[in-house]
């Protein structure tokens, strides 16, 4: 008999990663980025070709160059940023019902718009610093167009979730217990120093469970490690690596009395 595999609920996500304080964090900086690319591509815009209102300033001599350094430094910064922001919040789109209203389905197109807009301006502007242009369009007034849809989708989208913001911004995420501030180390623990590494009470995958299903996942992981060969899966980009957090390959009896 086949069990039956359903589609996952909101309620079903429960790590720390998920939880409002986080994204409420997350989407602040990338509102930084998005804001400090979105004035100095104006500036960058008004000045090719400069309308007749428009004079740029001849001192200091570096404005322009500094102006656009920070564009492209926002840009850059803003994608790993755009990638936690989308992670920390993708539990929303399992929301049942999808559609709880006229202004719930307008709140729902308008992120389709921002996700769609921000995904084109940071790629676009990655291609444009290396000067690859795989399109048949003129970048600058496209990237200046599309820029105007991303930020005022942005600001529907501020204004509609303000209040949960707000309340994600004031509560503090050090609050939560020990375990649960474990959970944000837990990857790179892994990562760099092996299963071994890890905090006592939680998974490769950065869930927290109880101390007897601790020493069980503990058994079963280092099991599971001996009998594949394969200890520390990122041990090559591993810095300074202690040998005490290093599970030593199984060898059975009777090759140890050989």
């Amino acid at each position: 008999m086949r069990a039956h595999v359903g589609l996952p609920t909101e309620a079903g996500f429960t790590r720390p990663a998920h939880d409002v304080r986080v994204s409420a964090r997350v989407g602040l900086w990338l509102g930084v980025a998005f804001g400090v690319c979105f004035l100095t591509g104006l500036l960058s815009h008004a000045i090719q070709p400069p309308p007749g209102w428009f004079e740029w300033p001849t001192r200091p001599v570096s404005l322009y160059r500094i102006t656009q350094g920070l564009h492209g430094l926002a840009g850059v910064a803003a994608i790993p940023r755009l990638l936690a922001k989308l992670w920390s919040v993708y539990p929303k789109l399992f929301a049942r019902p999808a559609v709880r209203s006229p202004w719930h389905a307008v709140e729902r197109g308008s992120v389709l718009v921002l996700i769609g807009a921000a995904f084109f301006q940071l790629a676009t502007g990655l291609l444009n610093v290396f000067h690859a242009y795989p399109w048949r369009f003129f970048f600058p007034p496209v990237h200046h167009a599309v820029a105007w849809i991303a930020i005022g989708a942005l600001i529907v989208h501020v204004g509609v979730k303000l209040p949960l913001i707000r309340d994600g911004l004031s509560d503090r995420v050090d609050d939560e217990p020990a375990r649960f501030r474990r959970y944000y180390l837990v990857g790179s623990n892994v990562f760099f120093w092996g299963w071994r590494g890890a905090p006592a009470g939680c998974c490769a995958t950065g869930g927290c469970m109880s101390p007897a299903a601790t020493a069980s996942s503990t058994r079963s992981t280092a099991a599971a490690a001996r009998s594949a060969g394969r200890i520390r899966p990122a041990a090559r980009f591993a810095i300074l690596p202690s040998r005490a957090t290093m599970i030593r390959p199984h060898r059975s009896r009777d090759t140890a009395r050989t």
